[in-house]
């Protein structure tokens, strides 16, 4: 059995990028031994990648150090008027803001996203910003919020 490992791993490995299939917008697949990119799809295109704002989200509310047992509310500024998304969260609902944070991060819970922005200092633009600062502190050159 040993002797048919040693042989196959001889066979050089051909891939075919134009036999690969995705339903996803952007891909990137690497040949990890070669260190080189065997298919790329819309791997330059500007795309916003939604849990990239969850974990930013995340990360700048808890830089601001900010209570998390403090209240906040559901209020009509958190409302999803571009794309209409809906929500679980009605309007009113109040809950300490390391709950609001964990709805965000693990129910993709807009209008808690929502109510962080708002309630953090300056509001939300003040926390696009933020989220701006911190992408450029990490190097992400590319990212814009």
């Amino acid at each position: 059995m040993a002797a048919f490992g040693q042989a196959a791993a001889q066979v050089p490995l051909v891939l075919d990028p134009a036999k690969l299939r995705l339903a996803s917008l952007n891909a990137v697949v690497v040949d990890a031994s070669a260190n080189r990119p065997v298919y790329a799809k819309g791997a330059n295109d500007v795309t916003p990648i939604a849990s990239l704002t969850k974990l930013m989200t995340a990360m700048v509310t808890l830089d601001a150090g900010l209570s998390l047992d403090e209240l906040i509310a559901i209020d009509m500024d958190d409302l999803d008027y571009l794309k209409g998304t809906t929500s679980r969260l009605r309007m009113g609902t109040e809950l300490p803001r390391l709950e609001m944070l964990r709805l965000a991060l693990m129910s993709s819970e807009n209008r808690a996203a929502s109510s962080l922005a708002r309630t953090y200092p300056g509001g939300t633009p003040a926390f696009v910003g933020a989220m701006n600062a911190k992408a450029a502190l990490l190097g992400m050159s590319n990212t814009r919020y």
